[in-house]
């Protein structure tokens, strides 16, 4: 097992930014931190559908941001705003296919974007006429 500390120091050695982590081999984490996330389907129609849920869930508690972008990588809509979001709660969010100024989005592929503190995952909606 390693104990090692990561970290970036200023001009006088006093650490800025201190990231603490155990171990066992070749850096493999000890604890895994994990995430569930799902999209409720994968094609959606907004006239005829109306919403289409996404929940997500983490081992771990900490900062956590949804955004949703096109296939440009634009951003579209932040379904979840940066949020300290609890170990293990499960969170249920729909999204109505509208953008951030309440416009329906145009057919195409999206991109639901999860940012927690440990990592990001993906999902991919095709949103049709």
């Amino acid at each position: 097992m390693r104990i090692g500390i990561d970290g970036i120091f200023s001009r006088r050695g006093v650490p800025r930014v201190l990231a603490l982590f155990l171990s066992a081999g070749l850096g493999a984490p000890l604890m895994a931190q994990t995430a569930q996330f799902t999209l409720g389907r994968n094609v959606f129609v907004p006239a005829k559908d109306g919403t289409v849920t996404t929940t997500f869930t983490a081992s771990y508690s900490g900062k956590t941001t949804l955004s949703i972008y096109n296939s440009a990588g634009e951003l579209v809509r932040v379904l979840f705003p940066t949020a300290v979001v609890p170990a293990s709660m499960l969170n249920s969010l729909t999204w109505d296919g509208k953008n951030t100024s309440g416009k329906v989005v145009a057919p195409g592929i999206y991109i639901f974007h999860l940012a927690l503190i440990l990592g990001s995952y993906d999902k991919r909606l095709v949103v049709l006429d």
